[in-house]
């Protein structure tokens, strides 16, 4: 069916597509954390219970 799906641009796959925007939205949302006072210490302490599998919730 013509014009349905996604559009990716050059030779960028879908999976490095899905990686950038997540890196994104981890630098949009660390950049919101220390604009409200969040240390550089606490962000690194929630990035990494995400990959030591303690985040409470995560996508």
């Amino acid at each position: 069916m013509q014009g349905k799906g996604s559009f990716l641009a050059g030779d960028e796959s879908a999976v490095d597509r899905r990686k950038s925007l997540a890196l994104e939205k981890v630098r949009d949302a660390a950049a919101e954390a220390v604009f409200c006072g969040v240390t550089k210490e606490e962000i690194l302490a929630q990035i990494s219970g995400v990959f030591d599998g303690r985040a409470d919730q995560h996508d």
